[in-house]
């Protein structure tokens, strides 16, 4: 799944934000895929380090 996900951040990177967070979904029929993308602001910040998420959310936040 990382080598698919590093393709498609690659591959799209001009159409995305600077900064963003990836939501990856298991299912028994399909197994890993990705689910969508989301602002750092609007996802659910689980078991995240803070530290990470207020740079993260600076990062999104410079033009």
């Amino acid at each position: 799944m990382a080598g698919s996900l590093s393709i498609i951040l690659t591959n799209n990177q001009k159409y995305l934000p600077r900064v963003v967070v990836v939501d990856i979904a298991y299912n028994e029929q399909a197994g890993w895929f990705l689910l969508e993308f989301n602002a750092c602001w609007g996802a659910g910040l689980n078991n995240c380090s803070a530290e990470k998420v207020i740079d993260c959310i600076v990062n999104a936040t410079i033009n």
